[in-house]
């Protein structure tokens, strides 16, 4: 059950990743904050704190149209999910 949650989550989170590369490129804030909100509120349901918490930051960051830290801001939420699938794939491997 946890794992089968865990996937559908990693699954719901690449294609957020890929609208959000989108909606960065056509300047969609819009958009982009909607993602953000959802991605945050998903990951922290699921206790995965590092990848909430670094979309609640690129959200606080969009909300205050803050948007020359786009770039830092998506990297870094892209590393926390990175950090997540890795842990995921040894949990997965066990």
């Amino acid at each position: 059950m946890v794992l089968a949650t865990l996937s559908d989550l990693e699954a719901e989170v690449v294609e957020q990743i890929a609208a959000l590369k989108q909606d960065i490129a056509s300047q969609n804030y819009k958009g982009i904050l909607s993602i953000l909100h959802t991605m945050k509120g998903n990951a922290g349901t699921l206790g995965l704190l590092q990848l909430a918490d670094r979309a609640r930051h690129f959200e606080a960051h969009m909300k205050a149209t803050s948007y020359e830290y786009i770039d830092d801001d998506y990297q870094s939420l892209i590393a926390a999910f990175e950090s997540f699938q890795d842990g995921f794939k040894t949990l997965k491997e066990h």
